[in-house]
């Protein structure tokens, strides 16, 4: 009976030594989903504050974003009139220059038509000079070509006779 007793005795002790383990697996357990729970609400917490904060910058980088677009749009149409007033100003003095520059052309093709008509004239009387000097030139080239021709017929004649003479005097002396 004290054997049983104390086998019920230690059996129950087990028990409850497991009961308390288990308990205390449970409460560690339930501890740490507690402290995984309050990490990801931690987590979520700084995540919002994270996008609160971004969606802050954003709002003011698009008003930032809006004042330069602003400040671009005001500078862009004050370069356009800028721009718009020096195009008609350097019109206007192109317009200026181009007439001024037409009417020096005017004059200029005057003079030039008029040395020109001078020129032509001088031309004309310097040709007509080098075309008589020419014919004269042709004229005493031809006369010079006949004599050279004769004297030539001449040599060629004397060659002629010569040759006969050495061929008759090699004949006499063979």
């Amino acid at each position: 009976l004290r054997a049983f007793a104390a086998q019920q005795q230690a059996e129950a002790e087990i028990s409850a030594a497991a009961s308390a383990a288990a308990r205390d697996k449970f409460a560690a357990d339930e501890a740490a989903r507690v402290r995984e729970a309050e990490a990801t609400a931690g987590r979520m917490r700084a995540e919002a504050e994270q996008a609160v904060r971004l969606k802050h910058e954003a709002d003011q980088a698009a008003r930032l974003k809006a004042d330069a677009d602003e400040a671009a749009r005001r500078q862009a149409d004050e370069a356009a009139r800028r721009q718009a007033d020096e195009a008609a100003r350097m019109r206007d003095e192109a317009a200026r220059l181009k007439a001024e520059a037409d009417e020096a052309a005017r004059l200029e093709a005057n003079e030039a038509a008029r040395r020109k008509t001078e020129a032509d004239e001088a031309a004309q009387a310097e040709a007509d000079a080098v075309a008589r000097k020419q014919a004269e030139a042709d004229k005493a080239a031809r006369r010079q070509a006949e004599a050279a021709r004769r004297q030539a017929d001449e040599a060629a004649r004397k060659q002629t006779e010569a040759d006969e003479e050495a061929r008759s005097q090699a004949e006499a002396a063979r």
